[in-house]
């Protein structure tokens, strides 16, 4: 992802600092609440379209890496995305938020009586970093079996 944006010297001379490449390793754990309908389209196939909410709580990040652009040279630098990073106000990033609730929704087909695709999408309500005003989404595919 590409973070930033341009800061000018009192001088007028461009010392900006931007990200132009940041990685984000998180690990949530999340508890979705879903409503759902099954159609029964036949006797080998039913659809379940469900909404719902979801909780989540960012437990763990491992050390990710940053590009900084600064005084026009590319600045190689670890981080951790929960701590943020830099000291100073032109040049920092806001550690991410430990909790996010938001939506979802999807699409789940029982195939046989056995065999299960599902679809879903989730989209963060608030807001995962405050600095560049991130939310969290993700899409999620799932193939199963039934026992």
């Amino acid at each position: 992802m590409k973070l930033g944006e341009n800061y000018y010297g009192k001088d007028g001379i461009n010392a900006y600092y931007r990200y132009p490449d940041v990685e984000v390793k998180m690990n949530y754990l999340q508890i979705p609440v879903k409503l759902g309908y099954n159609f029964h389209i036949n006797d080998k196939l039913s659809l379940i379209p469900n909404v719902g909410l979801y909780a989540a709580y960012g437990f763990n990040t491992g050390e990710s890496d940053l590009q900084m652009v600064g005084d026009g040279k590319l600045i190689h630098a670890g981080w951790k995305p929960l701590d943020g990073y830099g000291n100073t106000s032109d040049q920092a990033i806001r550690g991410f938020n430990h909790w996010d609730v938001g939506a979802t929704a999807g699409i789940k087909a029982v195939i046989g009586k056995h065999y299960t695709i599902s679809f879903d999408y989730n989209i963060g309500l608030n807001k995962a970093q405050s600095t560049y005003g991130l939310r969290n989404s993700t899409f999620q595919l799932s193939v199963g079996y039934r026992f």
